[in-house]
């Protein structure tokens, strides 16, 4: 019996070998770059939006701050830009309810966004490809708006008081 190092095996086949490898390799790499996992399964939701605020594929999808899916793509519904289809795919081991809600959220300093999943643990199972409740969190430059629009304003009138009275 002949032993796999003993069989002759040509240098056109050890290259188309190396260069299926090398491609696979590529692939999976690429895909891994993307943040795709190839090797999980995943059920796919929907929400949507009047607006995503900045939101893009491959955000990450949480709950309670522990990844459990990303965004895989967003998308116009039927022409409508104030109508927007966000696709999530989240792990299959997470039990994800009819009644959550999918908010987007800030998920640093620097803008970056993301989707929390706020469950409902009262409702039954939602089903592949359901549509979830969609809510926005306020982002932080709309927040400080607020809360500096009325300072704003105060200190543009005690400027004209200043003026009217110097």
């Amino acid at each position: 019996m002949k032993k796999i190092t003993d069989l002759n095996v040509s240098k056109e086949t050890k290259v188309g070998i190396l260069a299926a490898l090398s491609i696979t390799l590529l692939i999976l790499g690429y895909s891994y770059m993307k943040g795709e996992d190839l090797f999980t399964k995943s059920n796919t939701f929907y929400a949507i939006y009047g607006e995503i605020d900045g939101l893009t594929a491959s955000n990450p999808v949480t709950i309670n701050g522990f990844k459990v899916g990303q965004v895989k793509k967003i998308s116009i519904v039927d022409g409508n830009l104030e109508r927007l289809i966000v696709r999530m795919e989240i792990d299959t081991k997470i039990k994800v309810t009819k009644n959550s809600i999918a908010r987007i959220y800030n998920a640093d300093l620097f803008g970056s966004k993301g989707v929390e999943l706020v469950l409902d643990k009262t409702s039954p199972l939602a089903e592949e490809d359901d549509t979830l409740q969609s809510d926005i969190e306020m982002s932080i430059g709309k927040s400080m708006g607020t809360i500096l629009n009325p300072v704003k304003a105060k200190t543009e009138q005690l400027l004209v008081t200043l003026d009217s009275v110097l």
